[in-house]
This record gives C-alpha cells, sequence and structure tokens, in this order.
C-alpha cells in the first residue's frame, strides 16, 4: 500500500507488488474477493473505467465492509468442508 493525501484523509492506493507471483493471484480467496466486487458493482450497474475501483467511507464502515467478505469466503469455505 502507498499512502497518499486527500483533502478529506488519508487514501490508500494498492499496488502492484513484483516479488508476488502471478499464480498467489488466482488464490481461491483472492478470486472470491474479486468476485464479491465485480457482483456488487454489476448490481449498481457501475462499470468501472481502466478497471479501477475504490472504497470511501469512515473506518468503522469500510471495515465492517472488508469483514463481512472474509466472513463469507469463511462460510463458503467450511459449508464445503
Amino acid at each position: 500500500m502507498k499512502k497518499v493525501k486527500d483533502k478529506e484523509g488519508v487514501i490508500f492506493q494498492i499496488v502492484l507488488d513484483p516479488k508476488v507471483k502471478p499464480k498467489s493471484r488466482k488464490k481461491d480467496s483472492v478470486l472470491f474477493v474479486k468476485k464479491v466486487i465485480e457482483e456488487k458493482l454489476k448490481s449498481s450497474n457501475v462499470f468501472p473505467e481502466n478497471n479501477k475501483v475504490g472504497f470511501h467511507g469512515e473506518i468503522d464502515h469500510i471495515s465492517y465492509f472488508i469483514a463481512g467478505i472474509c466472513e463469507r469466503y469463511i462460510y463458503k469455505k467450511n459449508e464445503n468442508n
């Protein structure tokens, strides 16, 4: 993450880490999160330019959203076992 200052607070820009192998970006958890974000965008009829999205809100709200994705993945993984 790269910190970028903004007039409303702090924005963390997620940048490509060259040390992460392409195979790691295809893990089930990564693909699950990608699918959730794409479905959320599609359901809101939003199609981002340049394949970029951002989150804006209070720390509590963004944390709740991300935790919800994590919990859905864990639930799905446990349900399949």
